[in-house]
């Protein structure tokens, strides 16, 4: 079934996903769009029927912080929303799977290993609102995501990268450069909500691509010699390994990223950087 004419509630519109979304379907003729504020103050026609979209999140913070971001407001936001909701679409993360080194890429039906305070908090949003929405007859889906690239978000690790060897000619890298993360172009993450929303899909999946590098193997790649790397021991992240398998997607709605590996001369350039 194809869905068009859509409204689309988007609560997260201010950060760099919400705002490369509402930026996409923009462009797009047969979608309203309306960006939630932290106050919740709109008044939504219960005569319709909206898509929620719900892109907040925090990555690092207290344990309060983490809670309150994470978990207290989308359910916040479905509670005072749900008589308008139709659907919810709810971006979460890879780091639910807590998965080691030594584990092929995660999927959708792997157990989930909670192995810091954010992943904790990203599971526990996830199963509240199931239960909640199934209560409700309310379809969800949850999108677990990866690293998501894209030179209008200048936070993360591979900006950081980049940013510290253009300047000081110098990466470091931690837990010794073994982590090992996917990277996902923003553009094939907007490529995939545009098929959900146009398929009408319901469910949990993984959307990522092949684009698969441990830290030492991206420093290695950006650097001219190896001694413009500095390894630290310290391991500031308990989460060893996001790499999610996506034929789930590939197979359901026929998702396929474009940005399979890494350019580190068109990164540089994305980031307005110099090498």
């Amino acid at each position: 079934m194809i869905n068009s004419g859509k409204r689309i509630i988007i609560d997260g519109a201010n950060g760099f996903l919400g705002k490369s979304i509402f930026n996409h379907f923009n462009k797009k003729n047969n979608f309203e769009l309306f960006k939630l504020t932290r106050e919740l103050n709109y008044n939504f026609d219960d005569r319709n029927k909206y898509i929620l979209i719900i892109a907040t999140g925090l990555f690092n913070g207290s344990i309060t912080e983490l809670v309150n971001s994470n978990i207290m407001r989308p359910l916040e936001v479905l509670t005072k929303l749900d008589k308008v909701i139709s659907k919810v679409i709810l971006l979460s993360s890879g780091a639910v799977y807590g998965s080691q080194f030594k584990d092929p890429r995660s999927k959708e039906n792997d157990i989930l290993k909670s192995c810091d305070l954010y992943s904790a908090s990203k599971n526990s949003i996830e199963s509240l609102i199931k239960l909640h929405l199934k209560g409700l007859k309310i379809p969800l889906t949850i999108l677990r995501l990866p690293i998501i690239y894209s030179g209008n978000n200048l936070r993360g690790v591979l900006p950081n990268m980049l940013s510290s060897y253009s300047k000081k000619r110098i990466i470091k890298v931690y837990s010794s450069g073994k982590s090992v993360r996917d990277f996902l172009h923003i553009d094939d993450f907007l490529l995939a909500l545009n098929n959900i929303i146009k398929y009408d899909i319901e469910g949990i999946y993984n959307i990522s691509s092949d684009a698969t590098y441990s830290m030492l193997e991206l420093a290695n790649m950006i650097v001219k010699q190896k001694s413009e790397i500095i390894i630290s021991n310290k391991e500031p992240n308990a989460l060893e390994k996001l790499s999610l398998d996506y034929s789930k997607a590939y197979n359901d709605f026929y998702y396929e990223p474009k940005f399979n590996s890494l350019k580190i001369l068109d990164l540089f350039k994305m980031y307005g950087l110099t090498k």
